[in-house]
């Protein structure tokens, strides 16, 4: 667990330790004095322990002035460090090392410690990772409840962990007044019940009131639990929150008849209240009869308006998702978030999806550019919109719509960034045309055999779009048409099996123009 921080994989000092452990590589040590401080990794300092210890050994530092070494290599104090750079060449020389490598360990020393793990450190985090890892695997669907539930006020997150459901093949469902609690509940194998307390404007007060009422009995309608809570720790805002995210869905009445009629459960509310106050009971009630509820006979919203309902109060889409409708167009036309994220330098692609954040800036000249992060149902891209395009496609760049972009590839800081080219409605991108799919091929990988296991996954996904193999060196690249019988109808499955290919690096569909 300490060689998996981005220190040791950035210096290379994790594949090291792979290549020694695994024989590749004969293990030596800087000096036969450290064969027993770094034997148990291979001759190479992983913990800062280890850096202490080498202190002691080569240079005699008493353990109290090697914790100060360690401490002073942390926090890169370079006028600490210049007195005990002196103070560890001159105890090594003392001990018999030489200078070049009394210096050259030190230089090491310092170099790992900017990244170093204390070893109880790490066995503490190994611990918890192992515990985390054997609820995750056993125990799922308790696990990704409390997960959920521990990022309850972090919609972003809870839309990550959500997704990450999906793929588990747990199901999230959505909020229930007779079901949810506070945080996130199993329910059922594989199924979780979205938390009272992630819904807006909804208080801890108001989730104990209600469960505390529910403890008495199942609620039987909306206007049952506006008599049966007690206390006063729901309001209005509360009760029409809750009927926006369809925490009411399941007991039958719409949510636009239930927000027609929320005066009337606040009247009820407050009147049981009184009652319960004073000691009175209702005329049913003293008759022995259930209440009679307020008729609720309006047709419900349309199924996006009550997306968009879930989307205010619950800050993502729970029950539905504006794309569902365009999964297949989806799946047919555009290269998935989850690999346009990584595709190669140069390369031009169709993605799609819901707009979740634009954020806008202004160029040196005073013109406005943007950044948008779309969600196509597979994960989240962002890309860059220049104002030439951000001009153009104006009326289209604003949260909650769903639209389909062209993008090109380049790098910056070490990653893909994606820059649209054109941007154009959702519905219009079947009508679009000219697309293909692009497999990104490493040449000195490609054999016989690996071209007939292409051949084969292709012809198990028969269709009308044409594919075409990129083969990139180092140099250069070249695009290479393949012929019309193998024309192909993308899918996720498709994408898979390629992408296990070992020469295939990358899978995109795009319009064809790229060079």
């Amino acid at each position: 667990l300490a060689l998996f921080r981005p220190g040791p994989l950035e210096s290379g000092m994790t594949d090291e330790y792979v290549e020694r452990r695994s024989g590749k590589k004969e293990v030596s040590y800087p000096h036969p004095a450290l064969e027993e401080v770094l034997s148990d990794t291979f001759g190479l300092p992983i913990y800062q322990d280890q850096v202490m210890l080498m202190a002691q050994r080569l240079a005699s530092f008493t353990l109290a002035e090697a914790d100060v070494l360690r401490k002073a290599m942390g926090k890169k104090d370079e006028k600490i460090m210049r007195g005990l750079r002196e103070k560890f060449i001159t105890g090594c020389l003392k001990n018999g090392l030489s200078q070049r490598l009394a210096e050259a360990t030190f230089n090491d020393m310092e170099k790992f410690s900017r990244y170093g793990f204390n070893k109880a450190h790490a066995t503490a985090y190994a611990f918890v990772s192992y515990w985390t890892a054997y609820l995750k695997a056993n125990y799922p669907t308790h696990f990704m409840a409390s997960l959920l539930s521990s990022v309850s006020s972090d919609t972003d997150k809870i839309a990550e962990y959500i997704r990450e459901c999906r793929e588990m093949k747990i199901e999230v469902l959505p909020p229930d007044i007779n079901e949810s609690r506070s945080e996130f509940t199993p329910v059922g194998e594989g199924k979780i019940r979205f938390g009272l307390g992630a819904i807006k404007h909804v208080g801890e007060g108001a989730i104990r009131a209600i469960v505390s009422a529910r403890e008495k009995g199942r609620f039987t309608s909306f206007f049952d639990m506006c008599r049966r809570v007690e206390g006063e720790t729901i309001d209005r805002e509360a009760l029409e929150a809750l009927i926006k995210a369809g925490a009411f869905d399941r007991l039958g009445a719409s949510r636009r008849g239930l927000l027609r009629h929320l005066a009337e459960g606040v009247e009820l509310m407050q009147v049981a209240q009184r009652e319960r106050a004073t000691g009175q009971r209702s005329f049913f009630e003293e008759a022995g009869e259930a209440v009679p509820d307020p008729a609720v006979t309006e047709p419900e919203f349309d199924r996006n308006d009550l997306l968009a309902l879930e989307k205010e109060f619950l800050g993502l889409y729970v029950s539905g998702h504006p794309l569902d409708e365009h999964r297949q167009t989806l799946s047919l036309h555009t290269t998935p978030a989850d690999q346009a994220k990584n595709l190669p330098k140069g390369a031009r692609a169709t993605i799609g999806g819901w707009v979740k954040s634009l954020r806008r800036i202004n160029t040196k000249r005073g013109d406005q550019m943007a950044f948008v992060t779309i969600d196509d149902g597979t994960a989240e891209v962002e890309f860059t919109v220049f104002p030439r395009i951000l001009t153009a496609a104006e009326d289209l760049l604003r949260e909650d719509a769903l639209i389909g972009v062209e993008v090109s590839s380049s790098e910056r800081n070490g990653g893909v960034n994606l820059i649209a080219e054109d941007v154009f409605p959702l519905s219009e991108i079947t009508a679009r045309g000219g697309v293909s799919l692009t497999m990104v091929l490493d040449p000195e990988k490609i054999d016989e055999a690996t071209l007939k296991r292409i051949q084969g996954a292709l012809a198990a996904s028969p269709g009308d779009v044409p594919v075409r193999f990129k083969l990139v060196g180092d140099a250069r690249s070249i695009a290479i048409s393949v012929d019309d019988r193998y024309a192909i109808a993308p899918n996720e499955t498709l994408r898979e099996s390629l992408l296990g290919l070992e020469p295939i690096v990358a899978v995109y569909i795009g319009n064809g123009t790229e060079p």
